[in-house]
């Protein structure tokens, strides 16, 4: 029988990634945001969310890519918000296939074809990464949404030192735990 410090540290490195998880995950996104700047012009682009807090668990779906389009790319601002996800569907979809990208509500899917198994094993390989294309709107971004035909302001830098600066105070308050 194990103990409980032995059945958390079990527990929790079914949940951690692995050094070849970090590997893959970075080989990905890298090569994913290298095409991207093949076909569009880019001002900055940077991991958001639970991936780039640390706090993304097995299996590792999902990852968030936010690309900000240039000036030169503006035209696709002025257009419907489908568009420029279309457009990223298609770049996307010219390396990894058709079969394996997707426009979702507001971001670009790329699915590698990991099949997950009953005890969520993936032999050490991502499933998904979200592409979010973006532009700079003043110190936010606007993100599109096909659902709603708009482009909807976002900063998910600012998210992220929120959720930050949230988990810290609640830490010391003694209402939760924070690991670093």
């Amino acid at each position: 029988m194990l103990t409980i410090d032995e059945a958390f540290r079990k527990f929790k490195t079914r949940l951690e990634l692995n050094d070849r998880e970090q590997k893959n995950a970075s080989a990905r996104h890298n090569e994913i945001r290298d095409h991207i700047r093949l076909n569009f012009e880019l001002d900055d682009d940077f991991l958001t969310g639970s991936y780039k807090r640390y706090t993304k668990t097995k299996p590792l779906k999902d990852v968030d890519i936010f690309c900000v389009l240039a000036k030169t790319e503006k035209h696709y601002r002025d257009e419907h918000p489908e568009k420029v996800l279309k457009a990223f569907e298609k770049a996307l979809s010219t390396k990894y296939g058709a079969s394996a990208v997707s426009v979702q509500r507001r971001s670009v899917t790329v699915d590698f074809g990991v099949v997950v198994d009953a005890e969520d094993k993936t032999d050490y390989r991502v499933v998904s990464m979200d592409v979010v294309p973006a532009f700079v709107s003043g110190k936010d971004y606007e993100i599109p949404d096909k659902q709603s035909g708009k482009w909807i302001k976002t900063n998910p830098k600012i998210h992220a030192e929120k959720r930050l600066r949230h988990t810290k105070r609640m830490v010391a308050n003694g209402r939760g735990s924070f690991v670093c």
